[in-house]
């Protein structure tokens, strides 16, 4: 269980409070493979803010789905010294990318 918030038309936050559904676990023979589906959902929003979770990549929409589990910043990060050298190295900086039409 755990607390998530959106962002109504306003700009308003609006808390939800999330449980996960353990009954689609609990139904399933193979835990392996439930365990596995529980990995690979990707939530997506509608137009109306309301939360659908998918296994696929994209929603109906052809929009991209959002991980479900992103990852965590830390302030303290050792390697991104290393992260900024590759990226400098295949050319991904921002720095070395056009810059986009507005």
């Amino acid at each position: 269980m755990f607390l998530q918030y959106y962002l109504n038309e306003n700009g308003d936050r609006v808390y939800t409070l999330k449980v996960r559904d353990f009954v689609r676990l609990m139904l399933t023979q193979n835990v392996a493979q439930s365990c596995l589906v529980e990995l690979l959902r990707q939530p997506y929003y509608s137009i109306s803010y309301d939360l659908f979770v998918l296994i696929q990549k994209v929603d109906p929409t052809g929009q991209p789905t959002s991980s479900a589990h992103p990852a965590r910043f830390s302030p303290d990060d050792k390697f991104s010294r290393h992260r900024v050298t590759i990226k400098k190295r295949f050319g991904l900086l921002l720095t070395q990318q056009p810059r986009p039409v507005l």
